[in-house]
């Protein structure tokens, strides 16, 4: 698949983007959350 990909990630820039920046998004969301609830605990 990396192989695949590798050959049109030039070309196709968002098929790599679009879920890189869905990885990052959810993270830091994930993160935030931890943060707001922390002083709950």
């Amino acid at each position: 698949m990396i192989a695949d990909g590798m050959q049109v990630i030039f070309d196709q820039w968002w098929i790599a983007a679009i879920p890189g920046a869905a990885i990052l998004l959810a993270s830091l969301a994930f993160n935030l959350l931890g943060d707001i609830l922390e002083p709950a605990t």
